[in-house]
């Protein structure tokens, strides 16, 4: 036998259209789950954000980090997707998102602009610069002018 989860308002209506597996309510979003596959529904109105389709979700200040196949992608929070899941792995910073494939690093904004190919052995980020480190030499990404030395 199998329990399904809903969510329900005052008059019994379910919020989300459909039960899931589990649901779990945060501040930023609502993650939903069926058949170990994960979405997404808003927590403001409801909607939904990301299909049931997803590995695994995880939520950051700027966005989505999504995975499927032992490989990452990053959304915004409304759904719009910033990077393909093609990416070993990425991590959210404050300034953006330094992803990492084949060992390889490289730093991408929120936008989706890159800043660094995936090629450096390092990238550090900081409020006023990314840093990014390769073949003994370091490259510096001035955030407030957008230039690299």
């Amino acid at each position: 036998m199998k329990i399904a989860s809903v969510l329900l308002d005052d008059f019994g209506h379910n919020l989300l259209g459909r039960p899931f597996d589990k649901i779990t309510i945060r501040n930023d979003g609502i993650i939903v789950q069926n058949e170990n596959k994960f979405g997404l529904f808003d927590t403001s109105n409801f909607s939904l954000i990301l299909d049931c389709i997803w590995d695994s979700i995880s939520l950051c200040t700027f966005g989505i980090i999504v995975s499927s196949k032992k490989h990452y992608g990053f959304y915004l929070s409304n759904g719009s997707i910033v990077l393909d899941c093609v990416w070993d792995k990425i991590k959210c910073t404050n300034e953006g998102l330094i992803v990492h494939k084949d060992n390889k690093q490289g730093f991408y904004n929120y936008n989706g602009v890159c800043v660094f190919n995936c090629n450096y052995s390092r990238i550090e980020s900081y409020a006023t610069a990314i840093i990014a480190f390769k073949n003994k030499k370091k490259f510096v990404y001035y955030i407030q002018n957008g230039k690299t030395e």
